[in-house]
């Protein structure tokens, strides 16, 4: 657990996160909850949230906003377990790919995997956290057009 150390020691507000740091993050909490109700110090679900409350502060520095998460899926209980021990807003920029050409072809990209992120207003409701976006490299010119937008369940 020595990443864990340095990070609290940086004392970072915002963080670049692969899945496999959350899943130990995760782990530390599942196994010090197991240890505390084996000690007979609470229930399950209460000394979870003490343990929550305690990695709040203590875990990942002391003045944690945000972080961004990508690389590899990422569970969505590990993602939810993030967002609420820690209380920040937690992006998860794994995304889907579209090759773009030049002749016009539908994709479908399932609702599921959507997630509006940042300072956008009104939020919408989205299940999981994922970046769609349209990214272009250097020297390369080309159009989008968007002929239809739809968000269906």
């Amino acid at each position: 657990e020595r990443e864990f150390e340095d990070i609290r020691l940086v004392r970072p507000t915002y963080l670049n996160l692969i899945p496999r740091i959350c899943d130990l993050v995760y782990q530390h909490y599942q196994n010090e909850v197991l240890r505390c109700t084996k000690a007979g110090e609470g229930d399950k679900e209460t000394v979870g949230e003490r343990v929550k409350a305690q990695m709040r502060s203590t875990f990942l520095g002391d003045r944690l906003l945000g972080a961004v998460i990508s690389s590899a899926p990422t569970s969505p209980v590990v993602k939810e377990f993030m967002r609420d021990c820690f209380d920040i807003l937690f992006q998860d920029f794994y995304g889907t790919t579209v090759p773009l050409t030049h002749d016009w072809r539908r994709y479908e990209i399932r609702f599921d995997t959507l997630a509006q992120s940042g300072w956008g207003s009104p939020q919408v409701p989205m299940r999981q956290d994922q970046l769609v976006g349209f990214i272009t490299y250097p020297r390369q010119q080309f159009d989008i057009w968007i002929d239809d937008l739809r968000f269906e369940p």
